[in-house]
């Protein structure tokens, strides 16, 4: 008897594939219950394993249901996060806009090197538009400034490529043309 437990907990953990199978296997089992009571010994048989197998098919049913609920709120709160996100980058003006236009036409690989505690840089990647892949800075010419805070270094930014997708399919918006 362990042993039916044991295998119908691994079915039950199993992928939704397998337990639509053992559901649809189970629920055809009760639906033929005229068919298995006409065979020789089949009338025990039917009522040794129907009240465990209608357990079953009831727990693999509402499983499936839970599982399908859960991807279906999953994915529909995804697409609410993305359309934020969409609306946030669209939405963007001033000094935020400047910023991403000079990223934008600062080279192929769209990266720029920023300071750090600039507030609406922090507000860009708090947003996840801009990343800073890893926190060093080169103390070059090229990079510092003659009048760079030391308290404020500057620091490699890449716009997101989730981001840069957007900005090039709305380039009218941006006035990336121009």
């Amino acid at each position: 008897m362990m042993e039916a437990v044991k295998t119908a907990w691994e079915a039950f953990k199993s992928d939704m594939k397998t337990r639509l199978g053992l559901a649809i296997g189970l629920t055809t089992f009760l639906l033929c219950r005229n068919y298995i009571e006409a065979l020789p010994g089949g009338n025990s048989l039917f009522s040794f394993l129907a009240v465990p197998i209608f357990l079953m098919c009831i727990i693999f049913w509402v499983s499936i249901v839970l599982d399908i609920v859960f991807k279906l709120t999953k994915k529909a709160q995804n697409n609410i996060k993305w359309h934020h996100y969409d609306k946030y980058i669209l939405s963007l003006k001033g000094r935020k806009l400047d910023i991403i236009k000079r990223m934008y036409h600062a080279n192929d690989q769209h990266k720029m090197y920023l300071n750090h505690n600039d507030t609406d840089v922090m507000e860009l990647e708090m947003k996840y538009v801009i990343v800073c892949p890893q926190r060093q800075t080169i103390l070059g010419p090229e990079v510092w400034p003659e009048d760079g805070d030391l308290n404020d270094p500057p620091f490699l930014y890449v716009l997101q490529p989730a981001a840069l997708r957007l900005i090039e399919k709305h380039k009218r918006k941006f006035k990336l043309d121009e």
